[in-house]
């Protein structure tokens, strides 16, 4: 066969090629003496997982949702150096700014979310020259600058209902995963249900310290919950159905008290937002039956201490520390805080602490306002705020043009239980440099977008004063 080639308009003969082959192939082989084979096989995943991020940058977002919760660098660790959540969300944003015209991707989107995230980036940046310690500081940072760039690729990237419905079916079904892994553990592996389950084996993940995965689990809830009630294929809403009764038993499984705090408080605001408030609550109610059912009495045991007197309460006295620390780092350092991810560095050198006391502020406000200041904290309190009136908002103009039905009315009233959960549970961790709010922010862009888009012309053209008149007085009538 013709093995020659042309290039440009010279002809390559058939020798040229064969050996410029097999020159490549003895160098490649040669490279396997005096390279690691752990760099060959990362660099073979960076290029892999680089294609496929700017060839098809909604995939490669798809792809970097997997790679956040399934935590692959933490499970084998020879992956570690090669920080592929940064990597794939690098190579998503290059594939999304070079194919953004051929594929319809709008630039940017004018969303007070985007002023949000970027004060908030800002305000970790800011904190670097003034951070007690300088490393952990611009680690951080960058850290929030992935997520700042995780949400305005969901923003944009999620702009069609098909992409929508892809996207959180991804978001469901990497909850479901990481929930039966759990669960799986604790049936086999863990004896009391105060034990640290952690996913993916590091302390160091998002998902690792039992009262995070709680957190997770909380967030996750209310997006299967409405589905079971929106107008898809009775299937699927039964597994979503099993998915929900999954979280439940999630958060039981890890015996954080304040994942339980946080779990009813998602539930009691899936009841308040439900149309048919008895019927939600039978089913909310079987669910925590189901996941008493399965729960050891220790379990119970341990949420009782939830009212304990805080002198009897070691956790509670490392709390109160932490919060007095906390208040007094923002009183001392107002507009910039003590650096981001710096609490424990400053508790320890310079607020009287000790590393075998609490390590963490407990609380995601006194975490904002100790590291980042006034910036940080403002920031965040509007990232809340927004979710909070997008959900309601939205859904209501949702309900009154006869689609509250949807997928689309049922993702925009998750909105608010789960903002809600993540807050409560957040008043007892420290979340505030997980993805869980980049991603709720995120969505709330995107499903106001992607509502628009479908909303008749005629709901589109009421004005904002009367939309928010509505708004709050057929609170709960147009709640999903």
């Amino acid at each position: 066969s013709d093995l020659s080639i042309r290039l440009a308009d010279i002809a390559v003969s058939r020798s040229t090629v064969i050996g410029v082959t097999l020159a490549a192939c003895f160098l490649a082989g040669l490279s396997l003496q005096w390279i690691p084979t752990e760099v060959i096989f990362g660099l073979i995943v960076i290029g892999a997982a680089g294609w496929l991020c700017i060839r098809r940058p909604y995939a490669g977002l798809i792809l970097y949702m997997c790679l956040e919760f399934l935590r692959p660098t933490e499970r084998f660790p020879v992956l570690a150096p090669l920080h592929l959540t940064r990597f794939v969300a690098i190579f998503v944003l290059i594939g999304w700014l070079v194919r953004r015209r051929k594929d319809g991707y709008a630039l940017g989107l004018k969303a007070p979310e985007n002023l949000a995230v970027g004060c908030f980036l800002l305000a970790a940046a800011l904190s670097i020259p003034f951070a007690v310690w300088k490393g952990p500081a611009f680690s951080t940072t960058i850290d929030v600058g992935k997520l700042a760039v995780v949400f305005v690729l969901i923003a944009n990237l999620v702009n069609t209902p098909k992409r929508l419905m892809g996207f959180m079916t991804a978001y469901i079904l990497l909850n479901v995963l990481i929930s039966g892994e759990q669960l799986f553990h604790y049936g086999t592996v863990t004896v009391e249900p105060e034990a640290l389950l952690r996913v993916g084996g590091s302390s160091g993940s998002w998902l690792g310290e039992d009262g995070d995965f709680a957190l997770a689990m909380g967030v996750a809830l209310p997006f299967a919950y409405f589905l079971i009630w929106s107008n898809i294929r009775p299937v699927i809403r039964v597994l979503c159905g099993i998915a929900a009764l999954m979280f439940v038993i999630s958060v039981v499984a890890t015996g954080s008290r304040g994942g339980a705090v946080g779990m009813a408080m998602v539930l009691f605001v899936l009841i308040l937002r439900s149309r048919q408030r008895l019927v939600a609550a039978s089913v909310i109610v079987g669910f925590i039956l189901v996941a008493l059912a399965l729960a050891p009495p220790e379990y119970l045991q341990r949420m009782s201490t939830i009212v304990a007197p805080r002198d009897r309460d070691l956790s509670a006295q490392s709390r109160m520390l932490s919060w007095r620390a906390a208040k007094q780092m923002f009183i001392d350092r107002p507009f910039v805080g003590v650096g981001a991810g710096n609490f424990l560095t400053a508790f320890v050198r310079e607020y009287g602490g000790a590393y075998s006391w609490s390590r963490t502020t407990h609380n995601v406000f006194y975490q904002a306002a100790s590291e980042l200041g006034l910036c940080g904290i403002l920031s965040f309190l509007l990232l809340l705020g927004l979710a909070f009136w997008r959900s309601i908002v939205l859904n209501a103009r949702l309900v009154s043009a006869g689609l509250g039905a949807g997928p689309i009315a049922a993702f925009t009233a998750a909105l608010f239980p789960s903002t809600m959960g993540y807050l409560t549970s957040g008043s007892f961790q420290t979340p505030l440099y997980y993805p869980h709010l980049f991603i709720i922010a995120a969505l709330a862009v995107a499903l106001n977008n992607i509502g628009k888009s479908i909303l008749p012309e005629e709901v589109e053209a009421v004005s904002r004063w009367r939309v928010r008149e509505k708004t709050w007085r057929k609170f709960a009538r147009t709640s999903r």
